[in-house]
């Protein structure tokens, strides 16, 4: 299966199709998102056998069908390219997917160490990559997967293929900007271990003036490679796409006939199950009924429910609703067909007398659907509950962590979903709004010079980066949009809270466990180092979109140079007349990380600008699983935008904050408002507008903290400013802890931190003729050891927050026996290297 997520909204999708005119080196994106065409229109369908998506681009229209096959495990998508222009075309066209082979809890947990056993073919012919996986256990299924394109004109026809995803993307970029898709690039054809496998083809075609060619890519999963191999000689011949297309048709309206639900259900059960996979809570209960009523998940243990899945609740009290009730087991039934795994609860609200008898009605329509699905596995997902002798904590509980809500006194549940999207929808605007972004990126000038870099005064310089004078740092210097070949990461931490930040600025912050309970995203993609956290300054003349980071800039005249210390890392550039530098790091004691921004105008004139602080909040392990339930609210006094999640089992009760050392003058909660549509981390349309944030606080599903604050720096002026990123046992602990905060300067906390990283690494100090020796074992080795495997218990590859030792070379390497690496004779730290461990 292509990896995917429903939390992954505005980032690159995992499964795409492009086009590409070969003449002009033009590339769009075949669907509506990744990268769009100047004056590009575009229209998509949703079916209950297909999904099409029409982009009409100049002369040329493509329209994109998705099906899936009825007599093999099998996924296809027709590209049908339509020339209505005078001349011929001949238009690139090229699949892009990643596999995984495995679930989606093992591809979250670990998505690099997952890949490394996926084992790539192209075949001889050239239009087919195959993909296996080793298996880690006897019990893991046997599978594999083929990637296949077949084109109505020729057979025979040159065909490239990459299964090497940093070929594909390049170092630095989205896949939206893809090197594959620079001028003359070219799909190598390796395959074999790539350790970051993609499936991508590549084919050229002629689309002559006024005809249509199709090309159609077919995905394929069997359990052997005889049976992916006789699926592949079906697909191979372009026919087969039209019967499979009748097939799926068919099969829709038998499935419809089978659940008992006409054309116009259907439709509003896949409109219900957007609602249940994806983290849009329009169909929740009030807001004020989720601030007040959502508890750890352990509530709604006492229901037999457990929680994992999605829930939607129907609210019954009469036996007339027992209708709407058959309705919701048809929903559930239906959506259940199409690989929705969601949990239906039907809550008998009826007064205790008669609720008896009614429950009886009740749980024999749910053990009839229960022994209809049997062949699905014996856990059917269906619960049917009393009001009258539920516990009041647990019903709160319940309607809190549901994502629909349904009441049968509102009428049939279609109609429900019917009206909520009718109120929901938003009106069409009086005059054209302004169109997307081509490319969620904010782009530089063409004519803008590209900067060069250069190790001056720096040693061991490797075209990266090199060590300072003195060995206590190591300094990359990188243009905008670039990134080391590797992450280069520095790991910050106390005993209770850290985080760690690339040479290119994306960081992730955690709390108690890095593992466990994560603020802001962690990822191990040494390709796209997405960040969760970031800095953006808006020049409120000009209009100019600035950050320190080399990550979220594509301004290749521009120098990032990063500064990694002992217990903190620096990011300086100069942009537009303004002196840019961030200094990062965590309090010896407290859990809050200090993110101190200082910004000095070179110009002879003053300066209007506007300063983001953003956060993208995770608390927990993975964020499609705790986005839904998380909630934030604002302090008033201190500005502060914090964020809970009561739905978590160990964690519930805790509390991260976002804050800044002036008073914000604008926040929100919302990543859909802050990145808005067609936007990004790399573009957020709230900064490229540069209007106010609306200081949403709703639970919408998709939530952040962003704060802004106006600055006036006047011609010649310095002007500091400090970002907090905390986590605390309460919101009343957060407020403090933000307090005591704001009592330090940068400079103190930085102090601090010296001084303790001063005293540890001076317990062992050598001096050899050999610099490089010299600099690790006097510096970098012990700060690593300490900060990284004992205190953090995290780094890039992977983020564990435990001492379990592993067999795989890669993470015993990670995992080393504690005290064994405390260096020198320190033995405070092999007491508690010993204790904790």
């Amino acid at each position: 299966m292509p990896a995917g997520s429903p939390i992954r909204p505005r980032t690159a999708p995992a499964r795409s199709s492009s086009c590409a005119d070969t003449t002009t080196g033009d590339w769009w994106s075949a669907t509506a998102e990744l990268r769009r065409a100047e004056g590009e229109t575009t229209t998509t369908r949703f079916g209950d056998d297909k999904a099409e998506f029409i982009k009409k681009v100049g002369d040329l229209t493509s329209e994109v069908e998705c099906i899936v096959a009825t007599e093999h495990d099998a996924e296809g998508r027709r590209v049908i390219l339509l020339n209505t222009g005078t001349e011929d075309r001949f238009i690139e066209v090229t699949s892009y997917a990643e596999p995984v082979l495995t679930t989606d809890d093992t591809d979250s947990a670990h998505p690099l160490f997952a890949k490394m056993f996926l084992r790539t073919e192209v075949d001889p012919k050239g239009d087919v990559i195959r993909v296996t996986r080793n298996k880690r256990s006897p019990d893991e299924p046997d599978m594999m997967v083929a990637h296949l394109i077949v084109d109505n004109a020729a057979s025979t026809r040159h065909t490239e293929a990459e299964t090497d995803r940093r070929r594909f993307i390049g170092t630095g970029r989205t896949l939206a900007e893809a090197k594959a898709f620079d001028a003359d690039a070219k799909l190598s054809g390796a395959d074999g271990y790539t350790l970051d496998p993609i499936v991508s083809l590549r084919r050229v075609v002629h689309v002559p003036a006024g005809k249509k060619v199709s090309v159609i890519f077919w995905t394929i999963a069997a359990p052997n490679r005889q049976d992916v191999d006789r699926a592949i000689d079906r697909y191979r011949h372009p026919d087969s796409f039209n019967h499979e297309l009748i097939h799926a048709w068919t099969r829709s309206q038998v499935q419809m006939r089978h659940v008992g639900v006409t054309s116009q259900e259907a439709a509003s059960f896949q409109m219900l199950g957007r609602y249940l996979v994806y983290p849009d809570m329009q169909l929740r209960a009030d807001t004020a009924t989720v601030q007040a009523g959502l508890a750890p998940q352990s509530a709604l243990w006492p229901l037999s429910i457990s929680g994992d899945f999605p829930i939607f609740a129907v609210r019954i009290n009469d036996d007339i609703d027992l209708g709407i009730a058959r309705e919701a087991l048809r929903a559930q039934e239906y959506l259940r067909s199409r690989g929705v795994t969601a949990d239906l609860v039907i809550i008998n609200e009826r007064a205790s007398s008669y609720a008896q008898d009614m429950q009886h009605t009740l749980d024999a329509m749910a053990e009839n659907l229960r022994l209809r699905g049997l062949s699905d596995g014996p856990r059917q997902h269906i619960f049917a509950v009393r009001r009258d002798i539920m516990e009041p904590q647990t019903w709160t509980a319940l309607l809190s962590a549901s994502r629909a809500v349904f009441h049968a006194r509102n009428g049939k549940i279609s109609d429900q979903i019917s009206w909520a999207e009718n109120l929901l929808a938003k009106p069409s605007p009086k005059e054209e709004m302004p169109a997307g972004p081509l490319l969620a990126v904010i782009p530089e000038d063409s004519s803008a010079k590209t900067v060069e870099i250069s190790g001056d005064g720096l040693d061991f310089w490797n075209g990266y980066g090199g060590f300072s004078a003195d060995g206590r740092e190591y300094v990359t210097r990188l243009r905008g949009g670039e990134a080391t070949p590797q992450p280069w990461i520095n790991v910050i931490s106390n005993e209770a809270f850290g985080f760690h930040v690339a040479a290119e600025g994306a960081a992730f912050t955690w709390g108690r466990n890095s593992r466990d309970y994560q603020l802001t995203p962690w990822t191990n993609d040494p390709v796209i180092n997405r960040p969760g956290e970031a800095i953006f300054i808006r020049d409120m003349d000009s209009g100019a979109v600035l950050s320190p980071y080399a990550a979220l800039s594509r301004r290749k005249s521009v120098q990032f140079e990063t500064r990694h210390g002992l217990g903190y890392s620096v990011f300086k550039s100069t942009q537009d007349g303004l002196e840019i530098e961030v200094g990062q790091t965590v309090h010896r004691a407290a859990p809050v990380k200090y993110l101190r921004l200082r910004v000095n105008n070179t110009t002879g004139e003053a300066r209007s600008l506007k300063i983001y602080g953003y956060a993208e909040w995770v608390l927990g392990n993975n964020r499609a699983k705790t986005a839904p339930f998380i909630l934030s609210h604002q302090d008033e006094a201190s500005g502060a935008v914090l964020a809970t999640n009561p739905y978590s089992i160990d964690y519930s009760g805790r509390t991260a904050f976002l804050a800044a050392s002036d008073m914000p003058s604008g926040f929100t909660s919302s990543r859909r408002e802050f990145l808005g549509q067609g936007g990004s981390i790399y573009a957020p349309r709230a900064v490229l507008d540069g209007g106010a944030l609306t200081g949403a606080l709703e639970a919408d599903g998709d939530p952040c903290a962003a704060i802004v604050v106006d600055v006036t720096l006047g011609a010649g002026a310095t002007r500091e400013l400090t970002f907090y990123i905390g986590d605390s046992d309460n919101a009343e602990q957060a407020l403090e802890h933000l307090a005591e905060a704001r009592k330090s300067t940068f400079e103190t906390v930085l102090e601090a931190s010296n001084r303790y990283w001063q005293d540890f690494t001076g317990v062992l100090q050598i001096d050899t003729p050999d610099k490089a020796f010299n600099n690790m074992v006097n510096a970098w080795l012990p700060y690593q050891s300490l900060g990284c495997r004992i205190l953090a218990r995290s780094a890039f590859y992977q983020a564990s927050g435990a001492w379990l030792p592993r067999p795989v070379a890669g993470h015993a390497r990670l995992h080393r026996p504690p005290a064994r690496a405390c260096p020198g004779t320190d033995p405070e730290c092999r007491r508690t290297a010993v204790h904790r461990g």
